[in-house]
């Protein structure tokens, strides 16, 4: 859908939150992928464990908290 936005918040590019993004994106999400496959686990931040909702989740990832 245009204008929306799809994703895993954690894994999203800043960039995706201002409307303003081309194909950097993309290397962003490469880049975490390919952090996880090197690290050999997911762990993700303590901010993101406490996230008791998704809502909460997305404002954590608004604001920067990463």
């Amino acid at each position: 859908m245009s204008g929306s936005i799809v994703g895993t918040p954690i894994h999203m590019a800043p960039e995706l939150f201002t409307g303003k993004y081309d194909n950097s994106v993309d290397v962003y999400a490469f880049g975490i992928l390919f952090w996880y496959i090197c690290s050999g686990h997911v762990k993700l931040p303590e901010a993101f464990e406490r996230c008791a909702s998704k809502d909460h989740l997305w404002n954590n990832v608004r604001r920067g908290t990463r």
